[in-house]
C-alpha cells in the first residue's frame, strides 16, 4: 500500500461556483452522492468502483488519503451539482498529478469527468 507523505505536497483549492453548477470536494462525509448518482449506471465506461457502496467509500476515502500526499499520483475530485434544483449531476477528477522529473517526462496530471447516463440523456 502506499504511504502518503507526512505533508500535503499539493494544494487544490475550491471550485468557484459558476451560474449553472456548484462544486464541493468529494470527501469520506458526501461519497454516497457519488454513489446513488452512478449505482444503477450500466454504461461500461462509468467507473466500476462507482457503482457499489463499498466501492465508492473506499475510493473516496483513497482520494482523501492519498489525493493531496502522494509525489506520483497525486489528485482531486470534485462533485457538481445543478445550483437551480440541487440535484448531483456528476464527477470532475483531476488525477495522476506527478512531481516527478526524471528527464522532465514525467510531469503530467488527467482531467476527466463522469455524468450519470440519466443526466446525460436529459441534456
Amino acid at each position: 500500500m502506499l504511504q502518503p507523505a507526512s505533508k500535503p505536497l499539493f494544494f487544490f483549492p475550491d471550485i468557484p461556483d459558476s451560474q449553472a453548477y456548484r462544486f464541493e470536494k468529494l470527501t469520506t462525509e458526501n461519497f454516497s452522492q457519488l454513489y446513488l448518482m452512478f449505482e444503477g449506471d450500466d454504461s461500461p465506461f462509468t467507473d466500476h468502483q462507482f457503482k457499489t457502496y463499498s466501492g465508492v467509500k473506499e475510493y473516496a476515502q483513497f482520494r482523501e488519503t492519498y489525493g493531496a500526499y502522494s509525489a506520483k499520483h497525486g489528485g482531486q475530485d470534485w462533485l457538481f451539482q445543478l445550483r437551480a434544483s440541487g440535484q448531483y449531476a456528476g464527477i470532475l477528477h483531476l488525477y495522476d498529478l506527478s512531481l516527478e522529473t526524471f528527464f522532465d517526462n514525467n510531469k503530467r496530471c488527467w482531467i476527466g469527468f463522469a455524468v450519470p447516463r440519466s443526466y446525460a440523456e436529459r441534456e
